[in-house]
């Protein structure tokens, strides 16, 4: 027995129970689904046509298993023997309550194997099976081929930051003149020496009072960033360039330094776009595609900063920026306008990691005061109570959020915006968490739907609800989202336009 046969045959054991299905006629009916879906379904979904299964998986596989006939065996003792003639049997007050919370259980460990499963197949096999598997299904496995180039430069970033021995901490003696880009965190640097060129940075500031273990600790992560940032492709994975990071102790902040892609210029935040005068006043000028490519690549970049076990905590439209293609010295005047905004989208980055860290460093579950940025956080982290520590399902959640301003080509934060900024107000106030997201989700199935297609509002409404059910800890929890965000960039890439 090899592959997922091994935990199936679990499986096969807890289905075959006696007199399981007689005692389900009308309390265990959705349980009876439930069996069935296992036993019809995830042969078919998961056992991935006899590929071989990694011995940690298939014996983690198999303890899942093992829990789900344990449940199965639990609710039998619920059930009485069926009498004769009777069709129908009914459950007293505590044996329905037990019934009901062996579904419970039986719900959160079938939610465990299902995105085991998931992340097996995306990415448990190697590279040379997954591409070969590819070229076998010919066009449309396209998605799945670029996910798995872009895997590959992920796990080469990631192997050439641990070996580097470049020193990132650059001298803090340069003296350069700097301006906000607007609605945005980065500022655009022009060293005072001609010889030197321009830059762009951000900051990450602590406390006066930090204590010296919380200084160490920001320099860690500054580093870590500095080092991933510093081998990433900027086109292909949609981060800048960093070149390394200045420590400026009398302003209480570590600075990360990024290098301007070549070919681009003029950066603008995706807030400065959906804001701008143009946009309030004529709506998007460009293709519908061009919007479609944006998303993938800020998905992208999410998919790469998880892969690395980072959670961004800030994906908002003021921490994308958006650069222009240079013009070309070839075209006319009327030519090189029709080349930038609002005629075209241009090259999307993100950035905002001030606020970066670790996947696997507690959450501090800092307060969030200002609702431009609430309005992208999941419910979750409204409540702000035990359990509800920041997790890389919340980055997805913004990220939904983002896909729908995406979409109106218009942001939520903006009042003025086209019916958009009116519809998460009520009396003039933001409407709560839970409310929010219900409005959210109802323009995913409506406006979005009829406006982008249904596949781009599908994805729509993953990120917002796909790890609501997810109850594995961070720690296998980094592996399972960045599966999601797989999901994402596959869905966004098979849109056809």
């Amino acid at each position: 027995m090899s592959g997922l046969e091994v935990p199936l045959a679990f499986a096969g054991l807890a289905i075959g129970l006696p007199s399981l299905a007689d005692g389900l006629q009308k309390a265990g009916k959705s349980l009876l689904e439930r069996i069935h879906h296992v036993e019809e379904g995830y042969r078919e979904r998961y056992l991935l046509a006899k590929a071989p299964t990694p011995d940690t998986l298939r014996d983690e596989l198999t303890r899942l298993f093992q829990a789900l006939r344990d449940i199965y065996e639990d609710l039998l003792s619920v059930f009485p023997a069926p009498k004769a003639g009777k069709e129908v049997i009914r459950l007293t007050k505590h044996q329905a309550k037990k019934a009901d919370r062996a579904l419970v259980e039986l719900e959160d460990w079938n939610g465990r194997f299902v995105n085991r499963a998931l992340v097996f197949k995306l990415f448990g096999a190697s590279p040379e099976t997954s591409h070969a598997a590819a070229t076998d299904k010919g066009e449309g496995a396209m998605a799945p081929r670029k996910i798995q180039r872009l895997r590959d430069a992920v796990m080469e970033t990631l192997d050439k930051t641990k070996s580097q021995s470049d020193q990132l901490l650059l001298p803090a003696s340069r003296s350069y003149d700097s301006e906000l880009l607007p609605d945005s965190s980065v500022y655009r640097c022009t060293p005072q020496d001609q010889a030197h060129a321009i830059f762009l940075a951000e900051y990450r500031i602590h406390s006066d009072n930090a204590p010296g273990r919380e200084l160490q600790a920001h320099r860690k992560i500054v580093r870590e960033i500095a080092s991933i940032l510093r081998q990433a492709d900027p086109i292909c994975m949609g981060l800048l360039h960093c070149y390394g990071f200045t420590y400026q102790a009398l302003s209480n902040r570590f600075e990360l330094h990024y290098t301007l892609p070549p070919d681009y210029h003029n950066p603008r935040s995706l807030l400065d776009l959906l804001t701008s005068p143009e946009t309030r006043r004529d709506g998007p000028n460009h293709p519908l595609n061009h919007r479609i490519d944006l998303a993938k690549q800020i998905a992208t970049a999410l998919f790469v900063l998880h892969s690395a076990d980072m959670v961004h905590k800030q994906i908002r439209p003021d921490n994308i920026l958006i650069f222009e293609k240079k013009p070309n010295s070839s075209l006319s005047t009327s030519e090189q306008k029709r080349k930038s905004y609002p005629y075209t989208v241009g090259e999307p980055f993100l950035v905002g990691f001030d606020a970066v860290r670790k996947v696997d460093v507690k959450s501090q579950m800092a307060f969030v005061d200002e609702w431009q940025k609430n309005i992208y956080l999941s419910p979750e982290r409204h409540r702000l109570q035990d359990g509800d520590e920041y997790r890389v399902q919340h980055d997805l959640y913004s990220l939904g959020v983002i896909l729908l301003e995406i979409a109106f080509w218009a942001s939520f934060q903006d009042k003025k915006a086209r019916g958009v900024g009116s519809l998460i107000r009520k009396d003039d106030r933001v409407i709560g968490p839970e409310e929010l997201k219900k409005v959210y989700l109802g323009l995913a199935s409506g406006a979005v739907a009829r406006s982008m297609g249904e596949r781009y509002a599908e994805v729509v409404k993953a990120c917002l609800t796909g790890l609501e059910e997810q109850s594995l800890e961070d720690a296998d929890g980094i592996t399972v989202a960045t599966a999601y965000v797989t999901e994402v960039i596959k869905g966004l890439e098979e849109i056809k336009i």
